[in-house]
């Protein structure tokens, strides 16, 4: 696999976590409430340090260019409402129906932003990044994420 292509080979390794874990917590059932706040916890480790280094790096450097501007745009919108549907998720009692509900919403969400930024967003990213810049952008998108997750 090509160097340049390992960014975004991370980013889907990430996203495929952060659904599997929305699967898992979708499959709970009643008197699951520990596993439900333990699943909430880990989706809040994954999603918002992914969320916030992805915006800070990849997006930041596409924002600027005029073929994928609308497109970060809406991502950053995308990423707004994951957001506060996983603050709703985790200030939501986890025995609650609307826990369930928010979950769906969020897991629902997740996957919309997900195929949106798989199939666009990277495809724009190939063609406007070239191989040793993306690279670049690998080494600081890790170290945005230690940085993210360590607050």
């Amino acid at each position: 696999m090509p160097i340049r292509m390992e960014l975004l080979e991370q980013l889907k390794r990430e996203h495929k976590e952060v659904q599997d874990l929305l699967e898992k917590a979708e499959a709970t059932g009643e008197g699951a409430e520990k596993t439900r706040e333990q699943l909430a916890d880990k989706l809040k480790e994954k999603l918002l340090p992914h969320s916030k280094a992805e915006e800070k790096v990849l997006y930041a450097r596409l924002a600027d260019e005029e073929e994928s501007r609308d497109l970060i745009a809406e991502a950053k919108d995308e990423h707004q409402e994951d957001e506060q549907l996983l603050k709703e998720l985790l200030s939501t009692e986890t025995d609650a129906p609307e826990w369930i509900q928010t979950l769906k919403k969020l897991r629902d969400a997740v996957a919309h932003h997900v195929q949106e930024e798989e199939d666009e967003i990277f495809v724009k990213a190939e063609s406007l990044i070239n191989p040793e810049e993306m690279d670049e952008l690998l080494l600081l998108y890790r170290e945005e994420k230690e940085r993210f997750t360590a607050l």
